[in-house]
């Protein structure tokens, strides 16, 4: 029973991991309780029918598909919430062993084991309070540098365990699963240098776009000042108007047509300051120009 119970709680500390690195909290739906039986079911069958101990590594997979499917996160985030929740888990569980170690010795090892799980479950339940390992997950989420040198990291120390392997006749069926394991992260690895790359070239793009359209930005100010100036030339020019006309009649019919000779030598400058992003308004003040000159 007590090791029943040190099992559940080590789920619980793996389920509040991943929802902490998340930033989220743990839903308890279909999706949670198959984590749960899916965990309980490897661990019965490898303990109670002599599978081999290798098999335990198929957790981790079980909680990547956990976490792509129950917070509707990518592949890149479900991997990195994996790798971190699986090396908390086990940090914290090593720093309680050594600490249930010294108070009860070494009897009691269900026992032992059940207040190991049950403080690394308090510990991440306490964490998901705060914003400590989700603010840690999003950091190294935004390095792509670090990210892919954590994979490249993993990678080397399966490739090692694969070098192992070498002196044999055949491959274990541990061998195919590290290969397995391999074979996916470096998928993940080309798929994020790729779009890196991508994206590279894309911000190069627009950079030598942006130049290009902010000349004719700079160009459109220059426009707008001088027209800012002719604005109020044409102002006074309506006020004097009043001095030399010697009707109303003459001084409205005056005063209407120089309205309308301003209202339409100003519409260049009113249909560049519809735009509302500057680099069409000065592309648009530049192709205008073109065709002026033609």
């Amino acid at each position: 029973m007590v090791r029943s119970l040190g099992l559940l709680m080590e789920i619980f500390a793996i389920l509040y991991g991943v929802a902490t690195f998340f930033g989220m909290r743990v839903k308890y739906d279909i999706k949670t309780i198959s984590f749960i039986i899916s965990e309980i079911l490897l661990t019965t069958l490898i303990n109670e029918y002599n599978l081999p101990t290798y098999l335990f590594s198929l957790s981790y997979i079980i909680i990547f598909i956990y976490g792509l499917c129950e917070y509707g996160e990518g592949i890149k985030e479900s991997l990195l919430n994996c790798l971190l929740t699986v090396v908390i888990v086990v940090v914290l569980q090593q720093i309680f062993y050594i600490v249930v170690s010294f108070l009860l010795g070494e009897n009691n090892e269900v026992q032992k084991v059940f207040l190991i799980n049950a403080g690394c479950f308090a510990v991440l339940w306490g964490l998901m309070h705060c914003e400590i390992l989700n603010k840690f997950y999003n950091s190294i989420l935004k390095n792509r540098r670090i990210y892919i040198g954590l994979l490249l990291f993993v990678c080397t120390c399966l490739v090692v365990n694969l070098l192992e392997a070498k002196d044999k006749s055949y491959l274990s069926g541990k061998d195919y699963l590290q290969l397995l394991y391999f074979t996916g992260l470096m998928i993940v690895i080309v798929a994020e240098w790729q779009k890196t790359k991508i994206e590279t070239e894309k911000r190069k793009a627009e950079m030598e776009i942006n130049k290009l359209y902010y000349s004719a930005y700079e160009e459109l100010i220059v426009l707008i000042s001088d027209r800012q100036h002719d604005i109020k030339n044409h102002i006074n020019t309506i006020y004097s108007i009043i001095y030399t006309t010697n009707t109303y009649e003459e001084l409205v019919d005056r005063q209407k047509k120089y309205c309308n000779f301003v209202l339409e030598s100003n519409k260049e400058t009113q249909i560049l300051l519809s735009a509302d992003n500057p680099l069409i308004a000065g592309f648009l003040y530049q192709k205008e120009q073109e065709i002026k000159r033609h």
